[in-house]
């Protein structure tokens, strides 16, 4: 457990990681697994894969509040 505790402490302030200095979402629901990163969102389910790159950071807001 303290190994978790520790890489997740790491991760989540370490100044130049993925975690701090962008955006990173994951979604699991009974049927898909959602990923956004950034401006790109990777949809995931039953061995196929969708890939969407939005154009503006309004639109990666409307995704997140819907």
């Amino acid at each position: 457990m303290i190994d978790r505790r520790v890489g997740s402490r790491y991760i989540s302030t370490f100044p130049e990681s993925g975690f701090v200095v962008g955006l990173s979402v994951a979604l699991v629901t009974d049927d898909a697994r959602w990923n956004l990163r950034g401006r790109n969102l990777a949809i995931h389910s039953a061995g196929d894969s969708e890939r969407i790159r939005f154009d503006t950071a309004a639109r990666v807001r409307e995704v997140l509040d819907s």
